[in-house]
């Protein structure tokens, strides 16, 4: 019985017809799919503010048969809608998709909730759906940062920006790698957070490399990215004497290449004397 046979594999049956003399008159080879009568659903589906986007990351289930992942979103309530899908996602990896207006539906509201779920689809066809995630987007979200600047000085930098009036909350990070989302941010070295944050604002980072700076601002639960600022920090690496005990001249590798009047302005109180 077919009932009995192991789930979610691939059966092959082969016929063949004989005459009377026992001679093979033809043979056949028929292929099935045995599929679970119910798909497994991906998990943890959240939803989160990033910028003016609604962010959705979501687990894969680890079965090799899914062939499909349906992301839906409506208000609540209301008909379900299809933003996207996804044909052939990875098995078992995580997933993430910007709502922004970029897909299938247009771009959240400010002031409205919206809910959101993933259906999945694998070969029988059987189909599962996710737990639903629900997020209400903010109505006054926080004017960005648009003056961010970083400057390089003796191994470190200076940033400065300005917070428009009424933002809440600036948080400045710094990171190896290039910054395009709030996302990316985040994930680098948050250096300062400066509550009530309206007017001028500069911190010193000491570091030895290359930095890429950004400000989010934080209100309502709503963030906004800066624009991006980065630096390389000055390095002196003395060279000639070897070993300095006193001195009142040195030769020095400098890292950038930087024009000699620029070293007017440099910090120097890091430099033996």
């Amino acid at each position: 019985m077919l009932s009995t046979l192991p789930r979610n594999q691939y059966l092959t049956l082969s016929g063949q017809i004989t005459d009377s003399k026992g001679r093979v008159a033809s043979q056949s080879f028929v292929t099935f799919f045995l599929g679970d009568s119910v798909a497994t659903p991906v998990n943890n589906l959240t939803a989160a503010m990033d910028g003016q986007s609604v962010k959705l990351t979501w687990n894969n289930p680890s079965s090799v048969f899914l062939s499909q992942a349906i992301v839906c979103r409506r208000q609540p309530g209301g008909e379900w809608y299809t933003l996207k899908v996804y044909y052939t996602p990875v098995p078992g990896a995580g997933m993430v998709l910007y709502d922004d207006g970029s897909h299938q539906l247009p771009a959240p509201e400010p002031g409205k909730t919206y809910e959101y779920k993933i259906q999945t689809k694998e070969l029988d066809p059987a189909e599962a759906t996710s737990n639903v995630a629900s997020i209400t987007v903010p109505t006054e979200a926080p004017e960005p940062v648009t003056d961010l600047t970083a400057t390089f000085d003796l191994e470190k930098n200076i940033i400065t920006w300005t917070s428009p009036v009424g933002t809440p909350t600036d948080t400045l990070y710094a990171s190896t790698s290039p910054i395009n989302s709030v996302a990316d941010a985040e994930a680098g070295v948050l250096l300062t957070s400066i509550p009530n944050a309206s007017g001028s604002h500069s911190y010193t980072h000491n570091t030895t490399a290359t930095r890429y700076y950004a400000v989010v601002s934080s209100k309502n639960g709503f963030k906004t990215l800066s624009n991006i600022a980065s630096a390389t920090p000055l390095v002196i690496t003395i060279t000639s004497p070897s070993v300095v005990v006193s001195y009142t001249s040195f030769v020095v590798d400098v890292t950038p290449t930087m024009n000699p009047d620029d070293f007017a302005r440099l910090d120097v109180s890091l430099l033996p004397t």
